[in-house]
Parts: C-alpha cells; sequence; structure tokens
C-alpha cells in the first residue's frame, strides 16, 4: 500500500504514513487516502530542506 499511495522515491517512516492516510481519510474522505500522505511527503521535504539550510 505504501508504494502505491507514496511512490518509492519518498522515504518517509512508516508512522508518517500511517498518520498521513488516517489524517487525509479522516479530513477529505476517501479522496483523502491519496491527498494525506502527497501532503505528509511535502511537508516532510520542506522542514527537511529547512533544516538543512
Amino acid at each position: 500500500m505504501r508504494p502505491v499511495l507514496i511512490g518509492g522515491s519518498a522515504r518517509l517512516p512508516f508512522l508518517l504514513v500511517l498518520f498521513g492516510i488516517l489524517g487525509g481519510a479522516e479530513t477529505f474522505g476517501l479522496i483523502g487516502l491519496f491527498i494525506g500522505p502527497a501532503l505528509m511527503t511535502i511537508l516532510v521535504v520542506l522542514w527537511t530542506d529547512w533544516v538543512r539550510s
């Protein structure tokens, strides 16, 4: 399920993927199963870029 929802290139820990799926499903319904992990991936990438710079 994890590679299908967020792709193989994103290396997110399992708990972040789980929170993204559950939070997206709770907020947006069925479409949130796909939007939640995508938003979580974007936030993690932005956070790591901000911390490194």
